[in-house]
């Protein structure tokens, strides 16, 4: 028997998958501002969660570096818990966007479903056949008929193209992290408004507008920068 709301609204099920980039220029600072980032992140995403009536949020973690593995399966976002992750090998996205593409199919997504969350973040270039990841990709049914595409640019040397073509068609231009404390509030307000506006066509039509992919101001704040940034991870904050 399916889930009622005391409202009496119809719950469906929103999978909100992350592809994390693991490689080695991701060593440092930046995997350590990553982790924080997501740890930071969760309490945002439980009550963006929260706040939609329709929505059972299930969360899933793809890293990629040498390889693109999941880690486990997708788990209900309140009881989810952070692990922190370490950076090592090559970029391959090209095996991040094929192993997505399996799984954005109604056969392995299905029941009631509202259209799935991917967000991509990474600080490189791709150095496996992401070209035929992007194919595998877009031609994913649940890709085709609507996914939320987000993509999140870490520092100077990513291929601002590559995941501009991530984004889509008429995607917005991915959000850019130029230091630790625009990576934490990129990440919380990715997933956030994408959950937010999961159940919602018109805020959903939104999100490929340039001036929301893209904001002019955050509406999380990081109260602390860099600073507060150097004395979690005990280092420096990575700049651009």
């Amino acid at each position: 028997m399916e889930a009622f709301n005391f409202f009496g609204v119809q719950r469906r099920a929103l999978h909100l998958m992350l592809a994390l980039d693991c490689s080695n220029s991701m060593r440092g600072e930046k995997i350590k501002s990553l982790n924080y980032a997501m740890r930071a992140a969760l309490p945002a995403m439980r009550n963006a969660a929260e706040d939609n009536p329709e929505a059972d949020v299930f969360l899933r973690i793809l890293r990629f570096g040498d390889v693109a593995a999941w880690l486990g399966p997708a788990i209900a976002l309140h009881e989810a818990q952070w692990h922190d992750l370490e950076a090592e090998g090559l970029t391959s996205l090209g095996g991040a966007l094929t192993l997505l593409a399996q799984e954005l199919t109604p056969e392995r997504l299905s029941g009631r479903i509202l259209p799935p969350i991917v967000i991509l973040v990474s600080d490189g270039q791709p150095t496996d056949d992401y070209r035929a990841g992007f194919a595998a990709f877009e031609a994913a049914p649940l890709i085709r008929s609507g996914a939320a595409r987000m993509a999140i640019a870490i520092g100077a040397d990513v291929d601002r193209p590559i995941l501009q073509r991530f984004m889509g068609e008429h995607g917005g231009p991915p959000l850019e992290a130029r230091d630790a404390g625009e990576l934490v509030n990129r990440m919380r307000w990715a997933s956030s408004v994408t959950i937010q506006a999961a159940s919602r066509p018109a805020l959903r039509s939104v999100l490929t507008q340039e001036e929301v992919a893209k904001p002019a101001g955050d509406p999380f704040i990081w109260d602390g920068g860099n600073e507060r940034c150097r004395e979690l991870h005990g280092g420096g904050a990575f700049r651009i």
